[in-house]
């Protein structure tokens, strides 16, 4: 699903969230028919550290205000309950602006066949959340393993 934002930092009423990645979740969760627990990992936009906390928090997968406290304690690494980034996220492939959302892609397609050198255990739906500008456009995909 995808929705657009502000294209100006002073057009977002709160400097801690990006309404278009909320508003793509809710459409993605709503089309699956699934709600944030029930993705097993998430490869999401994290073009600056603190992006992972709030990209994870917008998209309704760690509680609001708990992002750093679930990175802190290791529940955001491949052995976690909240998985995110198994690949290693944006920042540990130099950030290919423009293979940012197929490269997501490709991950998770990875780990739902079971195929990833950083195999989230069990891994049977997952989620691609990609976030351009400064919150402008947002898409969010919702993939399953069969019989998922």
């Amino acid at each position: 699903m995808q929705t657009r934002g502000s294209a100006r930092i002073a057009g977002h009423p709160d400097l801690c969230t990006f309404e278009a990645t909320v508003d793509a979740a809710k459409l993605a969760y709503g089309k699956a028919g699934i709600g944030p627990s029930d993705i097993d990992f998430v490869e999401l936009h994290d073009c600056f550290s603190i992006a992972e906390i709030i990209d994870a928090e917008d998209l309704g997968y760690i509680p609001r205000g708990q992002g750093g406290i679930f990175a802190a304690e290791g529940r955001t690494a491949v052995g976690g309950d909240r998985p995110i980034n198994p690949s290693g996220g944006l920042l540990s492939k130099g950030h290919p602006v423009g293979a940012t959302g197929i490269g997501q892609i490709y991950e998770t397609v990875l780990q739902l066949r079971g195929e990833h050198p950083n195999q989230v255990a069990g891994a049977r739906i997952g989620l691609t959340h990609n976030l351009g500008g400064t919150g402008v456009a947002c898409t969010v995909n919702i993939l399953g393993a069969p019989n998922a």
